[in-house]
């Protein structure tokens, strides 16, 4: 049987996400090039133009906007005048409302792929954050596009859940990655000084997941705001790694005199209290 370039790239793959010797192996590799691309963007341009932005918003609140089902457009009119990010594809709701986000953020590879060439035009509206794979998207830096360094840490165990992720209290070293764009959000929000973040919209709840057994379960009563099936494929060890990265941004929180809330209404993220979007409001008003 001969083999092209692709199938011996998911083999080795899959080999090495599998097989917890080889990974043990080739661990010091991995650590030590994740090191040096910590070195090497700490001391970049990109680094001390993010500089710009530590404490900027001290003391001040913002919310953090997913594109789950559950979000209505009702909700973001009823925020227009606070402090906000926006994530993904959430600028396909624009022709629906007049809200557009402070921040917009995508680190994803595939999904900055896909919308590279709208990232441009929503820095009009929004101050946008991608992660170091712009730059192979042809995404130009910009006073309203900034480079962040989505570090992407190397599990020895890859597909057991972890009690702890670190996490970044300084966006020039990196934001750490943790399988959902809302962990970074969060980071750069506290990078930023806010000491209540609010989360809406965010139901971390997937249609496509695969289980423990490799198995792809499919429900398709579940869609993303657009009114579509949400395609992201969530395996069990991705969504443990993103449960286990909500939890350590709540307990960072805790110790830090920040307050995280979700005011999403339903979905299955609960690492964090919940309240009423409409009492938020009220309260502030």
């Amino acid at each position: 049987m001969r083999y092209n370039f692709s199938d011996i790239k998911i083999l080795t793959r899959n080999l090495l996400n599998n097989n917890l010797i080889i990974r043990t192996i080739v661990y010091p590799y991995f650590a030590l090039k994740i090191l040096m691309s910590d070195l090497k963007f700490a001391h970049s341009e990109s680094a001390k133009e993010l500089s710009s932005f530590k404490d900027a918003y001290k003391g001040k609140r913002c919310f953090i906007i997913g594109n789950g089902p559950s979000l209505r457009t009702e909700d973001l009119e009823m925020i227009k005048n606070e402090v906000t990010f926006g994530c993904n594809r959430i600028f396909q709701l624009y022709d629906k409302t007049d809200w557009r986000p402070n921040f917009w953020m995508c680190v994803e590879e595939k999904t900055l792929s896909d919308i590279s060439n709208k990232v441009e035009s929503i820095s009009t509206d929004s101050t946008c954050f991608v992660s170091l794979f712009g730059q192979h998207c042809g995404i130009k830096k910009s006073n309203k596009i900034f480079y962040v360094y989505n570090r992407q840490p190397f599990y020895l165990k890859k597909y057991k859940p972890r009690s702890f992720i670190r996490f970044s209290s300084d966006i020039c070293t990196a934001t750490e990655a943790g399988e959902t764009v809302v962990y970074n959000a969060i980071q750069i929000a506290v990078y930023m000084g806010f000491t209540e973040i609010y989360l809406l919209g965010i139901d971390h709840n997937y249609s496509q997941s695969i289980d423990e057994k490799g198995k792809l379960i499919i429900n398709r009563e579940i869609r993303d705001y657009f009114g579509d099936v949400k395609t992201t494929t969530y395996n069990i060890q991705n969504k443990n790694i993103a449960d286990t990265a909500y939890r350590t941004a709540e307990r960072f929180a805790e110790t830090h005199s920040i307050r995280i809330i979700n005011c999403t209404r339903g979905g299955k993220l609960e690492a964090f209290k919940r309240q009423c979007l409409d009492e938020v409001v009220e309260n502030n008003e």
